[in-house]
């Protein structure tokens, strides 16, 4: 269970199970409490009833700081706003995903950044299909180019869990699926669990084997996303 300001609900009952490798669309209205659970999850919001177990580290509350280190260094994220460092490179931006680590300082630019760190980088590009971007801004990519250097800023630390929230939210129809299809390739390629949340009910069905529906606060549905129809989703936003 979750709270927010000690009284009012967000969360009440969830008792959700992610196998790993698995692809998983949260769709909800807002309110629903999507942002919640994964910020939950993760250990960025206390637990005030109940326990959230995730690579083997199982916490009431909040977890301790060695368990917060082992969470984090496990997990990628990818948002709606990309966040990208503008007047860097691609390369760089990419790079930059190390920065969190021990001698992280050295990720700020690829210039410094070890070897290694910028092998992976240019790996990670290639797997969303940007290598012949590296060296350019950021600022010269388009929205959907710019979501990808995003995700591969987040796969260069190798994440067993990948968490993208609304990440096509703000990217036209062509884009939007693009953006989807890397998510899902690159899960696939490489065995990494993705959960990612979205408001686009056909994203949801073509992109995930798992759909995970919240309604205030509930588990409303959880199925595969073959053996559901856009009607079936219909309940989920229906006041």
């Amino acid at each position: 269970m979750q709270r927010y300001a000690g009284t009012s609900v967000v969360l009440d009952h969830v008792d959700l199970t992610v196998r790993e490798g698995d692809t998983v669309a949260l769709i909800g209205a807002n309110g629903a409490g999507k942002s919640t659970l994964l910020k939950t999850l993760i250990g960025l919001n206390a637990v005030d009833a109940g326990s959230v177990t995730i690579f083997g580290e199982r916490f009431h509350n909040r977890p301790s700081r060695m368990q917060t280190g082992a969470i984090r260094s496990q997990l990628g994220f990818v948002f709606q706003h990309h966040g990208l460092v503008r007047r860097q490179t691609a390369l760089t931006n990419v790079v930059q995903g190390m920065l969190g680590v021990a001698g992280g300082w050295r990720a700020v630019h690829q210039s410094i950044a070890p070897a290694e760190w910028r092998e992976r980088a240019m790996q990670a590009l290639a797997e969303v299909r940007l290598a012949d971007k590296a060296q350019s801004r950021a600022d010269r990519l388009s929205g959907g180019q710019a979501q990808r250097v995003a995700i591969a800023r987040a796969l260069i630390r190798r994440p067993r869990l990948l968490i993208a929230d609304e990440p096509a939210a703000s990217l036209d129809p062509a884009a939007g699926h693009d953006v989807m299809r890397t998510f899902v390739d690159v899960a696939g390629a490489t065995g990494t669990t993705l959960v990612f949340t979205t408001h686009d009910m056909d994203h949801a069905l073509a992109y995930a084997r798992r759909v995970v529906a919240l309604k205030a606060g509930r588990v409303l549905l959880d199925a595969e996303s073959r053996d559901l129809r856009p009607t079936d989703l219909e309940k989920v936003y229906r006041v």
